[in-house]
């Protein structure tokens, strides 16, 4: 019987600038940016990789709300 493998698809994060931040982590992992709207996508960047998305932080009243986390992770 083999172990599952279990395998990260993709995580979300909110940014004040997410052009700004997906552009740095596109450096880090050298894939390309594809922005659409005011989100960015960051396909993975090797066969194994994680996509990220970037969406902008929206800040009711400018002041800091606490959200739910969530991880959705995949069985393959």
């Amino acid at each position: 019987m083999t172990a599952p493998h279990i395998a990260l698809g993709a995580i979300n994060l909110e940014a004040h600038d997410p052009t700004a931040l997906a552009d740095l982590w596109a450096s880090v992992t050298g894939a390309t940016p594809s922005p659409g709207g005011d989100s960015v996508y960051l396909p993975p960047a090797a066969a194994n990789g994680f996509g990220m998305f970037f969406r902008p932080l929206y800040l009711p009243h400018h002041r800091l709300v606490e959200r739910p986390r969530l991880l959705q992770v995949t069985k393959s």
